[in-house]
């Protein structure tokens, strides 16, 4: 009874970590650049980021831009993220 029991748990645990690395393989890579927005709607811009950058943990009004609408918006006077610095990534800056 207890092999039984045991076996099915083994079962169970391979199952779920088949199902989590196949969540892992499907999951969409980050975008390259993200813009940060205000509450009152996406045109009212914040900052622009990596897609890779940390505080897009945190911020929850992100939305994913090409190479070309980031350098727009940094161009335009969006802010740059002090964290990720794509101004430097883009080649805006040295």
């Amino acid at each position: 009874m207890w092999v039984g029991l045991i076996d099915q748990a083994i079962a169970d645990l391979k199952r779920r970590e088949a199902e989590r690395e196949e969540g892992q393989r499907r999951r969409p890579p980050p975008p390259e650049w993200t813009i940060e927005h205000a509450l009152g709607g996406p045109h009212l811009l914040i900052a622009v980021h990596t897609g890779d950058c940390w505080l897009l943990h945190h911020a929850k009004r992100m939305r994913a831009v090409d190479r070309d609408t980031a350098r727009q918006a940094l161009a335009d006077g969006v802010e740059a993220c002090g964290f990720c610095r794509p101004d430097t990534a883009l080649g805006m800056i040295d």
